[in-house]
């Protein structure tokens, strides 16, 4: 699903894809959601999306 925020669907395209280990994907999410990049909402997304796609 694609949104209006490009640095969110990049994320999770590389996430989708296990382009990026998950440590590197949580410091992506949390780089730009301190620089007010992604909400707070998007954010828990992105976070959950990277937990579930990197179980075992």
């Amino acid at each position: 699903m694609k949104t209006d925020n490009y640095i969110y669907d990049y994320i999770a395209d590389l996430v989708n894809a296990k382009f990026v280990k998950k440590e590197k994907a949580i410091g992506y999410c949390e780089k730009f959601h301190s620089k007010n990049r992604l909400s707070d909402e998007e954010y828990k997304d992105l976070i959950l999306l990277i937990e579930s796609s990197y179980e075992n």
